[in-house]
């Protein structure tokens, strides 16, 4: 039964194979004096013709995934813009905050405790201006 071997290296050791791969990408053949040059050896034996895409998915497959399993745990918070219209500009300009939050009511209470404005939000007025998500 094949196993990825690349599950077993640790986060450095896949910096420098991915690295090599990209060199014999660029360079069109594997040197044989490399780590990933040995493993394409073994990776032969389980693939024949299909070793090199079969090396490439298994490789980039483990890097995207410790990518995400670090990336996941980080709270999803999404962009919204907040419109300020201060009383005192006797124009009616505005100030646009971009605020990473939860939801919409978060980020009006963040702009509110940083100016200390008295903002409200009515959904019924809301245009796409009003939130990115």
């Amino acid at each position: 039964m094949h196993v990825n071997i690349f599950d077993t290296k640790t986060d450095e050791e896949l910096i420098l194979l991915y690295n090599q791969f990209l060199e014999a990408e660029k360079n069109g053949a594997f040197p044989d004096n490399t780590e990933l040059a040995k493993i394409k050896r073994e990776y032969e034996k389980d693939f024949g013709a299909k070793t090199t895409l079969m090396l490439q998915i298994e490789l980039t497959h483990v890097i995207a995934d410790r990518w995400f399993k670090e990336h996941n745990k980080r709270e999803m918070k999404e962009l919204y813009i907040v419109e300020d219209v201060p009383k005192y500009l006797e124009d009616n300009s505005s100030y646009k905050y971009v605020v990473k939050a939860n939801n919409y009511d978060e980020a009006i209470e963040m702009v509110k405790n940083k100016t200390g404005h008295n903002i409200e939000w009515d959904a019924s007025l809301a245009d796409n201006d009003d939130v990115w998500q």
